[in-house]
């Protein structure tokens, strides 16, 4: 996997100059640490000093080059169903501080959300309940307006025309 310049364990210093700028005049940086999970993107938990409080956000570096070239708009995208997802009731989204789309502030493609709770659990003790929990959370996904998202499919560029590829289905 090709790297645009995300570290394994510290957020560059143009992404936190921008983070900063994300929160206002009176932010100040405290610290950052590397979270699981992150396909498409370097995953941060980053704690600010703002003003007397003390905020935590995620920030998503696409520090991924390739998946960068093939799905240029991943930061606007994510933006914009984050702002869909946040105006639905009831939805347990984070809410969207900020996005570079192109890296220009950044240093590379880049969202900034708010933290949540939680946990990765993909082997919970009570599957049916688990699935019933996330049926129920996807079915509200699913029901929501969002007209607001626009979709720019991108082809692998296996499928493109000149090009060919086999496909395999794990069985």
């Amino acid at each position: 996997m090709a790297s645009i310049e995300a570290s394994e364990h510290a957020v560059p210093e143009r992404a936190q100059l921008w983070v900063l700028k994300s929160f206002g005049q009176k932010a100040q940086w405290v610290s950052s640490r590397r979270l699981k999970g992150g396909v498409s993107a370097a995953v941060y938990g980053v704690t600010l000093r703002v003003g007397q409080d003390s905020v935590q956000a995620v920030l998503r570096l696409f520090d991924n080059a390739g998946w960068v070239r093939e799905e240029p708009d991943l930061s606007r995208h994510e933006g914009a169903v984050l702002r869909s997802m946040t105006a639905c009731a009831n939805l347990p989204v984070p809410q969207l501080i900020a996005y570079d789309e192109l890296g220009s502030e950044a240093g590379m493609p880049a969202v900034l959300m708010t933290y949540m709770r939680g946990e990765i659990d993909l082997m919970p003790h009570d599957q049916s309940l688990w699935l019933d929990e996330l049926a129920a959370v996807l079915s509200r996904i699913h029901a929501t307006d969002a007209k607001e998202v626009v979709w720019a499919f991108y082809l692998p560029r296996c499928f493109r025309m000149g090009s060919s590829c086999v496909v395999r289905v794990p069985e």
